[in-house]
């Protein structure tokens, strides 16, 4: 149908000849301006030609037909012109016309119907025309608005994308190839993750899917894309979704922009802030050079490294942290002295950087092996002086980026005061450590105090002599802490100290013990400020130099009573065997009997006295033998309490172990003790004796040594003695009673040390007194008990005897001889082992001989037995002396003899001798 609100019609050549009214709105004038005027685009339809065929033209006879065209038209719509091509075809421009100045142009699509006469002669047209304006300007919007898209998309900095909902490509601008090196077409259909850093292509597709879940783009994801030649760049994502007509997602859109530079510039930023902030709360030098070398090993290309920390005092190198680096290759670089090239290379404070093997005096064979392809070495300076050095290497770059430089040297130049700070703290925390612990653990008392005389620090030891906690003790005067008189002179002391500004050194005793004080002022600005010293405890030197007086005293007093007792042993000797001789050849109940009876009790009383005298001479040894202590104290404890009014509680542990021992003297020391605890206790009470095994360490009981020892302690609970006399008891000579001789607990003394043993008291007055006896413990059996003692003997054959006094060559001449023996007697070894060589001779020989160890002026029993033996080795040859504490009396087969036998001596003495090692022969 034809339109009729733009009808038209026109003669054969196109022109207009009518234009309907509704013209005048769309020409925006009169149509009839326009009547005459040529319609651009009109074709008139083709002739019949003959036989009825039509001639070539836009339609069949009658047919009708279409066309677009267009029109241009003033502004103001007075008046038009065609803009239309003659030869358009009948469908839509491919560009459409455009207006001169002052003119618009009007584009229509034109329906035509031809007309001919009767005889077919094409007359001109009727048709009608829609207005196609305003789709026409829609077109050219929607064209400009994509080619001005078009060219945003490429033209824009950023790589704009889309993918679908299976995370593929499937858009890119071209800006892909400058940001990764990749054409778009390879991007196309590829999966988001393909190109992404490998830590972050999981987190990619992690984030996708939920983004494409909760339906929501997202804004800000930076991730790394690798680049086509190698590296990664860090690209910022934004993106929304592509929902389709039903309102589902079908991908996203987005962009991404490089932001490489600015995550760099932000990663160096956020390193040095937080390598600031960890250094800042760090107190550990080591744990800041870590801080350090983690900081450098974030920086790029870097994956390895060290920190070295300057000796201020030789400039050697130390390495103190790395990581990434074999332990071989460490090994070689640990420690640089600081006359090495690499220490004096750092040490202008010049960063140097390069490919390793072109860094001379930095490069070597061990780093090649490792495989290190850069280096950076970065000295950390403060104030001019070399602090540490900072060594970063890479094994995959040959160069170390410049922008990285920059960065380490910013951190160098920012940390060497820091690490300073870090040394001085560790130095003062090393110092402070050590100091704790000697307080700690100091074997003497050290103290500081302020000039108030107030206790500020002290040793852990000060809780022991003081019997509060340290803590209790620190800030308190002298006055809260000691005995008001002690302190006294303590703060005196203190105060001469610091306003003499000089050190003193002083002995003090405290509870009971001596001490020696070292004090001295500590002065600050030029004043003395503080008070610093520190205390030993002497007790045991005291007690060792009391040791030692005592020793010297007991050895010139043993020279005395050695020569005094030998001398008294040898008249001793003769006395009592010419009262023994006369006591035997006394006839039964004659008058005289009785008084020889009563010499020979007073004998044994001498006897006794010159054994305690020797008991002083020096060199002298007890006859030990290995037993159990139990035994003798209680034998001689119940001998010395027959009677009296004071009774003995024993606490003898059991398996106490066993001592070599004299249990002659032993018995004399626990003799002296008892009777000291007896006297001390007038009228009545209990003694206290306790025994047990104790181990003792070098240095806890001057001067014995450390290993096992058996303590015996005996308690008394009499009168005590005063402290101020109670390191003389043991002196010889020295006693608190009106009778006594002094020489009881100095002959205890001698003994006990003697025996390698010590003896030691302890006492409060008013209150008692404890001995502590020592001895060492052995490891031999205990020996069997002696056999009972033998009278009389009998034998023949010839014996000699060799001794300086006539008359004890006589007596024995009679008393041997009264037993059957033929006697020959010598003056000295010489003349012995004459004798002895003239009875070889003969034939004669001696069945015994006794010889006297002391000889003044000729040789003696020693010298002559040791001769006798190389032609007379079994031969019985027994030591005599008057010296009875003398080693070879006490073991006489060290000194080859067979036995001993002490003066003086009883005829039953000399017999049980004999008997031991002599056997009857038959017929004596």
């Amino acid at each position: 149908m034809h339109r009729a609100d733009l009808a038209w019609s026109c003669d054969a050549q196109g022109r207009f000849t009518h234009l309907a009214a509704a013209w005048q709105q769309v020409l925006g004038g009169r149509p009839e301006g326009w009547v005459g005027r040529s319609l651009p685009g009109f074709q008139p339809p083709p002739s019949p030609g003959p036989g009825g065929q039509s001639a070539p033209g836009p339609a069949p006879r009658e047919a009708a037909w279409w066309f677009e065209t267009a029109l241009s038209v003033e502004v103001d719509g007075s008046d038009g012109y065609d803009v239309g091509h003659p030869s358009l075809p009948p469908e839509m421009p491919s560009r459409p016309a455009r207006s001169a100045p002052g003119q618009r142009v009007v584009f229509l699509m034109v329906w035509a119907v031809p007309r001919f006469d009767d005889l077919g002669t094409f007359l001109g047209a009727d048709g009608t025309a829609i207005d196609l304006t305003a789709r026409h300007r829609e077109a050219e919007t929607l064209r400009e608005s994509e080619a001005k898209y078009r060219s945003l998309v490429e033209m824009t900095a950023d790589w704009l994308w889309e993918i679908d909902a299976d995370g593929r490509h499937t858009f890119s601008n071209g800006k892909i190839l400058a940001l990764l090196g990749y054409p778009r077409e390879e991007v196309i259909g590829q999966p988001v993750g393909f190109l992404l850093h490998p830590d972050d292509a999981a987190t990619a597709e992690a984030r996708f899917r939920h983004h494409l879940e909760a339906r929501q783009g997202w804004r800000g994801w930076v991730m790394r894309w690798r680049h086509k030649e190698g590296g990664y760049r860090f690209l910022e994502s934004n993106a929304d979704p592509i929902w389709d007509a039903a309102g589902k997602i079908r991908g996203f859109r987005g962009s991404d922009r490089d932001v490489t530079e600015r995550w760099k510039a932000e990663k160096m930023l956020r390193i040095q802030q937080d390598l600031a902030s960890g250094l800042y709360s760090c107190h550990d030098l080591r744990q800041g050079a870590e801080l350090v070398l983690a900081a450098g090993l974030q920086m790029e290309t870097i994956d390895s490294g060290g920190v070295y920390l300057a000796d201020p005092a030789d400039g050697s190198l130390e390495l103190i942290v790395h990581r990434g680096l074999s332990e071989g290759f460490i090994s070689t670089v640990t420690r640089f002295p600081g006359q090495s090239p690499r220490a004096s290379l750092v040490r202008d404070g010049q960063p140097r950087y390069g490919a390793y093997r072109e860094m001379p005096g930095l490069a070597g064979p061990a780093g090649i092996t490792e495989g290190i392809r850069a280096l950076a070495v970065i000295p950390i300076m403060s104030e001019g002086r070399l602090i540490a050095v900072l060594n970063l290497a890479s094994h995959t770059h040959d160069t170390i980026p410049l922008e990285v430089r920059r960065s380490l040297e910013s951190i160098a130049l920012q940390i060497g005061a820091t690490l300073v700070r870090l040394r001085t703290d560790a130095a003062l925390r090393e110092s402070e450590e050590i100091f704790r612990l000697f307080m700690e653990h100091s074997p003497i008392y050290v103290f500081f105090k302020d000039d108030r005389i107030r206790a500020i620090r002290l040793s852990r030891n000060f809780a022991g002599l003081v019997g509060r906690p340290v803590a209790e003790q620190l800030g308190r005067t002298m006055e809260e802490l000691f005995p008001s008189e002690f302190a006294r002179k303590m703060v005196a002391d203190d105060q001469r100290v610091l306003a003499g500004g000089k050190a003193v050194t002083l002995e003090e005793e405290f509870n009971g013990r001596v001490y020696s004080t070292i004090k001295f002022p500590i002065i600050i600005d030029g004043k003395p400020r503080y008070l610093a010293g520190f205390t030993i405890d002497i007790t045991g030197q005291r007690k060792m130099l009391d040791s030692l007086r005592r020793v010297d005293k007991l050895d010139s007093l043993g020279v005395l009573a050695g020569g005094i007792a030998h001398d008294f042993n040898n008249l001793l000797g003769g006395i009592l065997g010419n009262i023994e001789m006369a006591r035997r050849y006394s006839p039964a109940g004659s008058p005289g009997e009785r008084h020889l009876d009563r010499a020979l009790g007073v004998f044994d009383r001498a006897r006794d006295l010159t054994r305690q005298l020797l008991t002083f001479s020096k060199g002298g040894a007890p006859r030990r033998q290995t037993g159990n202590l139990a035994a003798t104290i209680q034998e001689n404890v119940a001998f010395v309490l027959a009677g009296s009014n004071v009774r003995c509680e024993f606490r003898l542990s059991p398996g106490l172990w066993s001592c070599d021992f004299d249990a002659g003297q032993i018995g004399q020391v626990i003799d002296n003790i008892v009777i000291n605890a007896q006297q001390a206790m007038p009228n009545g009470g209990q003694i206290v004796i306790e025994a047990a095994n104790v181990m003792l360490e070098a240095g806890d009981l001057p001067p014995l040594k450390a290993g096992r020892y058996v303590q015996v302690s005996v308690t008394d609970a009499g009168i005590g003695i005063p402290q101020d006399l109670l390191g003389r008891v043991f002196d010889p000579f020295f006693s608190t009673k009106q009778k006594g001789s002094g020489l009881g607990l100095a002959i205890c003394y001698s003994i006990m040390q003697k025996h390698d043993g010590l003896i030691s008291v302890e006492s409060t007055p008013g209150k008692g007194t404890t001995f502590h006896l020592h001895f060492p413990a052995s490891s031999g059996e205990v020996a069997g008990k002696p056999p009972a003692l033998s009278v009389g003997h009998r034998g023949r054959g010839r014996i000699l005897v060799m001794d300086d006094e006539d008359f004890l060559r006589d007596l024995m001449v009679r008393m041997i001889g009264g037993m059957g023996y033929q006697v020959v007697t010598a003056a000295d070894g010489a003349e012995a082992l004459r004798l002895f060589a003239e009875a070889r001779a003969q034939g004669e020989p001696f069945r015994a001989a006794f010889f006297d160890l002391t000889v003044p002026g000729g040789m003696g029993g020693r010298e002559a037995v040791a001769q006798l033996r190389e032609g007379e080795g079994a031969l019985p040859v027994f030591a005599v002396s008057g010296y009875s504490e003398d080693p070879a009396m006490a073991a006489p087969r060290s000194f080859r003899f067979t036995d001993s036998i002490r003066k003086p001596f009883r005829m039953d003495d000399l017999a049980d001798l004999l008997n031991r090692h002599l056997k009857e022969e038959p017929g004596s």
